[in-house]
């Protein structure tokens, strides 16, 4: 019984061994499969801010104040894109805490202009549900540029990182 477990501590204590050397090669595949799921989700959170968040909210609010119309000049259901944006803007703390989490020094200007993206959208999400928008409404100041100006860095850091 002793020469049995003596031979299995053996052949374990040689398998670590065996597995040791390449303990640094699967740690390079290890952050290059971390660095791959990173960017496919900030892939995921640029498309959620292109699409939900501007395409289908924002650009239309703000379009639909200034003449009546989408972004497209089509009729819209102003109602209908408030609540869009309500379900859409649920996502938001998940890639906030995402985006907070992102410790290594590439991602250190996507985690800076996110820090400025963010409260723009926050900023522009409770105008939109506390002044309910207005066709023609001067007095409604939805003023999308600085978003546009941050969401755009933060498309183009995303596609440097590539």
């Amino acid at each position: 019984m002793k020469k049995i477990l003596y031979s299995l501590l053996i052949i374990t204590v040689a398998l670590c061994f065996m597995g040791c050397g390449k303990s640094e090669t699967a740690k390079q595949a290890m952050k290059v499969a971390d660095a791959e799921t990173i960017t496919d989700k900030l892939d995921e959170i640029d498309g959620w801010l292109i699409s939900d968040i501007w395409n289908k909210g924002f650009v239309d609010i703000r379009d639909y104040i200034a003449n009546g119309t989408s972004s497209t000049g089509e009729t819209l259901d102003i109602d209908f894109t408030i609540e869009s944006l309500d379900i859409a803007i649920k996502k938001k703390p998940d890639y906030d805490s995402f985006i907070d989490g992102l410790e290594e020094e590439q991602y250190a200007q996507i985690k800076s202009i996110w820090e400025r993206l963010s409260p723009e959208i926050d900023l522009l999400y409770n105008q939109a549900k506390e002044i309910i928008p207005v066709v023609n409404d001067a007095s409604n100041s939805f003023d999308t540029g600085k978003l546009v100006q941050y969401r755009d860095a933060f498309s183009d850091a995303i596609y440097d990182l590539d």
